[in-house]
């Protein structure tokens, strides 16, 4: 039977959410910055493994807090995997005749601050792996050859001549380190940096703005069942009472009267009280839209909308693009397994069009039926539903966590790869995906096609 913190965390709840990532974080990041030395990795790879995890939790039917996380370790260890598969194809190579032991002599870099930058740097990547599986992260050899996709044997292998190859090394560097083993792994244990705790709170903040009417809902129910359970339980009681009273030998009956509570559902896309007013014309119902975003040095994406879906959401969009708006403008904030977003006339994420739209999606009492699945478009916006204007967004990879809470309206048909590219190739600053200025991708124009509807 499942724990109430992972059924809580599976429906959305905050509180549950950030109890399990902050009994988690410091391993995830621990072990990430021993796969990835290079600055800033580690903190984007435990982000991305944790939005992945936080949007499929409720389909990985886990029961324990020991299953979350071995699941969000090795959904880390995948992300760093890629990383370093894309930096270097052939990273994770097995050694030449499965030799896992280092040479007597061989090239080292020596200019590090500390024994553990040094002894990670220069283990082969391979051997680095399984060094901070098999210690760092407690891993048994069978789960570290199943990660790395290498035999069991290997793997065995490497755990064995651990200890030499680190005396190795620690013989041919020239500050004379000599820390055991223990050792090593003690200091290789770092704390998450507040950068990424903020990153991943918020993360979390979302989700759970998102599921707060389902789960207000559930909750309500429950609390509902359960006291019609304990009034029926009371009324058998009263009765059972009563007919002893009257010495009556025959089992109690009473009619229960119930009234039926209509709840007025929005369906026509309406806006509420106080909602803006998009002076975009309306699209033609008859028409499909498509938007062809041309990318500087990175190709086209075509994206298909879907105006049933979210009719201002499209007709906005297709008004700003038809004002050539969008023409020059940049993506400012990419997020490699996560989204890639642009649309901000100041290239800071600070800037939008003159006008709001509505937002049309379920927590604004809007129902929009899209997910936000790889290749879904959709609206960015700040904490009030109705703030979407121009800046929009396009996901790398499914990020469901976000429905519910944002408006999707479409979804990439052609130039999927252009959205990986953007995403891969970015460099951000930070956690929240900023990018520099001058390496922000620029749109170079934005067109509108048009095809009659089937």
């Amino acid at each position: 039977m499942a724990s109430v913190i992972i059924k809580n965390a599976a429906m959305g709840q905050g509180k549950a959410m950030t109890a399990l990532y902050q009994a988690n974080k410091n391993t995830l990041y621990s072990v990430a910055q021993g796969l990835l030395p290079e600055e800033g990795q580690a903190s984007a790879a435990v982000a991305a493994a944790l939005r992945e995890t936080w949007s499929n939790l409720k389909a990985a039917k886990l029961n324990t807090p020991d299953q979350f996380t071995a699941l969000v370790l090795g959904r880390t260890v995948e992300q760093c995997k890629r990383l370093t598969l894309q930096k270097n194809p052939k990273a994770l190579r097995v050694p030449h005749g499965r030799n896992v032991t280092l040479p007597d002599t061989l090239p080292i870099k020596d200019s590090f601050s500390s024994e553990t930058d040094y002894i990670l740097a220069n283990l082969p990547v391979l051997h680095r792996y399984v060094f901070v599986l098999s210690t760092l992260a407690a891993l048994p050899a069978m789960q570290i050859a199943k990660l790395l996709q290498v035999d069991l044997g290997l793997v065995e292998d490497m755990i064995g001549a651990q200890e030499e190859n680190i005396a190795k090394l620690q013989k041919l560097s020239s500050k004379g380190y000599d820390s055991s083993l223990p050792q090593l792994v003690a200091l290789l244990a770092l704390p998450a940096p507040d950068a990424l705790n903020a990153s991943c709170l918020e993360t979390i903040d979302a989700i759970a703005a998102a599921k707060a009417p389902a789960l207000k809902k559930q909750q309500i129910t429950q609390a509902i069942i359960i006291a019609v359970a304990i009034v029926v339980v009371l009324v058998i009681v009263v009765l059972g009472i009563m007919a002893v009273d009257n010495g009556d030998d025959t089992d109690p009956t009473f009619t229960s009267s119930t009234s039926n509570n209509s709840t007025n559902t929005q369906t026509d896309n309406t806006a509420a009280d106080g909602a803006p007013k998009n002076s975009a014309p309306a699209l033609d119902e008859k028409t499909v839209y498509y938007a062809d975003i041309d990318i500087a040095d990175y190709g086209k994406i075509t994206v298909k909308l879907d105006q049933s879906a979210a009719p201002a959401t499209c007709a906005n969009f297709v008004n700003l693009v038809n004002k050539g708006f969008y023409n020059g403008l940049t993506f400012h904030r990419i997020m490699e397994g996560f989204m890639m977003q642009g649309g901000c006339p100041y290239g800071n994420g600070g800037g939008s069009a003159e006008e709001n739209v509505l937002g049309e999606f379920a927590q604004n009492g809007i129902d929009n039926p899209l997910s936000h699945t790889r290749g879904a478009i959709s609206m960015a916006r700040a904490t009030d539903p109705n703030s979407g204007s121009s800046q929009f967004f396009i996901c790398h990879q499914s990020s469901t966590f976000l429905d519910g809470g944002y408006a999707c309206f479409g979804y990439v048909t052609e130039g999927l790869e252009v959205v990986d590219a953007v995403c891969t190739q970015a460099e951000p600053t930070d956690d929240n995906g900023t990018i520099p200025a001058a390496a922000q991708p620029v749109i170079t124009s934005i067109t509108i096609r048009t095809e009659p509807a089937a």
